[in-house]
């Protein structure tokens, strides 16, 4: 599971800017804040990204209208800032949101199957644009490869994973536990086994090649490039 705790879940208003700014920098290691907003939360983690970003990661939970929701991490400063870590922990959030998911769909509440599919939705949406639009290009850039080579296979099964997402975000939408557990049944292959295979494939090779080719610099660059999508 998550080892983060997530110490306040806080709506903001306008003009609160520089109070969750300040509370947000009050966090300790793993510790969490999920911030809710009739606006979008970029440009508040565009200030947090200038003053600490090396010291904060975010997760958008929510893309509205009507409503945006992010959770903010403070890391680990004994951990080194590497694009493994970043990436790998993400994989974790997004595995621990899905078997929420799936333990709600099995007692059918119907509320906590919506509210974490959704964000697993969400999260995974945003995790392939990481990678698709950052991190990629980056080590494409550095190999040579784009058309062949570990990318090239990981884009591939992202093609599928959204087709996932497209059946499953369909289902949720006829508000019934019965549909999305169909739809979860339908695969020749369980969504979980893809998920976790994939992310298996991605922490054992692509992540650490990814370390070995960009350096220390350039991967803080990339990952506040991948935050703010």
């Amino acid at each position: 599971m998550d080892s983060t705790t997530v110490v306040a879940r806080l709506e903001i208003s306008p003009g609160m800017e520089e109070t969750m700014l300040r509370k947000i920098e009050q966090l300790r290691p793993a510790e969490s804040i999920e911030l809710a907003c009739e606006r979008d939360l970029r440009a508040l983690l565009g200030r947090l990204q200038e003053s600490h970003g090396a010291y904060f990661d975010s997760w958008q939970l929510e893309i509205g209208p009507p409503v945006w929701r992010m959770r903010i991490t403070r890391r680990d400063p004994q951990v080194a800032r590497t694009i493994a870590d970043f990436l790998g922990k993400d994989h974790q959030r997004l595995r621990d949101t899905w078997a929420a998911g799936r333990y709600a769909a099995a007692d059918c509440n119907l509320k906590e199957v919506r509210k974490a599919f959704s964000e697993f939705v969400v999260g995974l949406t945003l995790h392939m644009r990481m990678e698709e639009e950052v991190l990629f290009p980056a080590i494409e850039q550095r190999t040579g490869m784009r058309d062949s080579g570990p990318t090239a296979a990981m884009r591939a099964e992202h093609t599928r994973f959204k087709e996932i997402l497209g059946r499953l975000t369909r289902a949720l939408e006829e508000e019934s536990c019965e549909a999305i557990s169909r739809m979860l049944q339908s695969e020749p292959t369980t969504p979980e086994d893809l998920f976790n295979s994939h992310d298996l494939r991605e922490e054992r090779v692509l992540y650490p090649m990814a370390d070995r080719l960009i350096t220390s610099d350039e991967k803080l660059r990339l990952i506040a490039a991948m935050q703010r999508l």
